[in-house]
């Protein structure tokens, strides 16, 4: 009996773009085999119109095909599609004297090996569907900002098999509500308000990484009695436990409640307290009631921890927030006096300064009150006594009712489904005060 002696084949998860895949097949001269190749929907492939058709013909096989030179190769065209597998199937038949090598082993799209066939060898690619990256913005401050500006995002798809890198661009505004409450302006987090007079008008403050954060679950599979037979339990077996980190923080439950507000401690796959080994498990930082088969939602902040949660690959460069340079006008001449009558206050805070002609800043002069909130009117009250002429010019410095947001993410890998990353508001802008 003449052998096939291998099967040469990319059994790599496949993007959805169009493409096609070589395939060699390896034995002794004279050795004969027969290709089929078809997909999980019934459809066969049409060697001689390089395509997949629903009602097979001859054409959908290379019949009895005689190695030559111990080899024969070719490629197979594949479609543009979101999902789906492809099987190539080789067979032999004793009649031409051929048979599969002993050993010689197919695989399925999940990485399983087939068992040995002396006639018949199959090796099967999954198409792995694109999946779309979403950057968006969040806040649990909403009433403090302009709603609108709370549903920007930035959005690119992708296969997550696809190694080449996408750049996901960002250029959001953020405004502040024009209200009585909220109408006093943001100032950047970390920026205090005593040295708010360094920040020169329109500048720019870097987001840390640790303001971005993405969401994923786990499943409860069982509790570990840990806790000398109480009712609350701080270590719990889960489902999965590959894309957590100590840290995150749980935010949400599918049924019951949160005491507290829970953070994991430890991360862990092994033998404790009578766990069946290799059990993934977790262990919180405050003890909780979580019946089996409950649903956490943990939140990761950070590149690292957002790359390991959602199974993917991918930086941010180059995000700065860039404040919008804020005036406002003198509305009546101020004679040696603190309080400075203006025509609208929205955006101002207190601890920012002011530039202007003829304002003294020769020692520090920050806003100390602001009084009405209001677009055309309202009063700045001041450290220092100040000459002011009406209708002058004041610029705003610290304080503004408005930033935008510039930079990019690159992504090299993308994750397994859609996802979405979130800007925490609350961690770059705190709202301006009155007093």
């Amino acid at each position: 009996m003449k052998l096939i002696t291998s099967f040469d084949l990319d059994t790599g998860d496949m993007s959805a773009i169009a493409q096609t895949r070589s395939y060699k097949i390896i034995g002794e001269e004279g050795a004969v085999f027969s290709l089929r190749v078809f997909d999980e929907a019934g459809q066969t492939y049409d060697f001689k119109n390089t395509e997949f058709v629903a009602v097979e013909t001859s054409s959908c096989r290379l019949a009895n095909v005689a190695l030559e030179g111990n080899s024969f190769s070719g490629e197979v065209s594949f479609p543009s599609d979101n999902n789906g597998t492809y099987t190539l199937e080789v067979t032999t038949s004793p009649h031409f004297n051929t048979k599969i090598a002993q050993g010689l082993l197919g695989s399925k799209s999940n990485g399983d090996s087939l068992s040995y066939n002396s006639t018949r060898i199959e090796k099967s690619i999954k198409r792995v569907a694109d999946t779309v990256l979403t950057f968006g913005v969040a806040a649990a401050t909403e009433a403090n900002f302009i709603s609108s500006d709370l549903d920007q995002i930035s959005r690119t798809t992708q296969s997550p098999v696809v190694t080449t890198p996408a750049t996901s661009d960002i250029n959001w505004k953020f405004r502040n509500n024009t209200t009585d409450a909220q109408g006093f302006g943001f100032l950047p987090v970390g920026v205090l308000r005593t040295d708010v007079d360094n920040i020169s008008t329109g500048s720019s403050v870097v987001i840390g990484e640790d303001s971005w954060y993405a969401d994923t679950t786990v499943t409860i599979s069982d509790t570990i009695s840990d806790d000398g037979g109480g009712s609350d339990h701080f270590d719990y077996q889960v489902d999965k436990n590959s894309h957590l980190t100590v840290g995150m923080k749980i935010v949400g439950v599918s049924s019951g409640s949160l005491a507290g507000s829970p953070v994991l401690s430890r991360v862990y796959t092994g033998k404790v307290k009578g766990v069946n080994f290799g059990q993934p498990s977790i262990k919180l930082s405050a003890g909780q009631v979580f019946a089996n088969g409950v649903v956490l939602t943990v939140r990761a902040y950070g590149i690292a921890a957002i790359n390991r949660a959602l199974q993917m690959n991918f930086k941010l460069n180059d995000i700065t927030l860039k404040q919008t340079p804020l005036t406002t006008t003198v509305r009546g001449a101020v004679d040696n006096a603190t309080a400075v009558t203006v025509s609208g206050t929205y955006g101002i805070s207190k601890g920012a300064f002011i530039e202007g002609f003829g304002i003294n800043n020769s020692v520090s002069n920050p806003i100390v009150a602001v009084a009405d909130s209001d677009a055309s009117e309202g009063i700045l009250t001041l450290t220092v006594n100040q000459t002011i002429a009406d209708k002058t010019v004041l610029s705003i410095i610290g304080s503004s009712n408005g930033y935008t947001l510039k930079g990019n993410a690159s992504i090299t890998t993308f994750p397994p489904a859609n996802q979405t990353i979130y800007l925490d508001l609350d961690k770059i802008l705190t709202l301006g005060t009155a007093s």
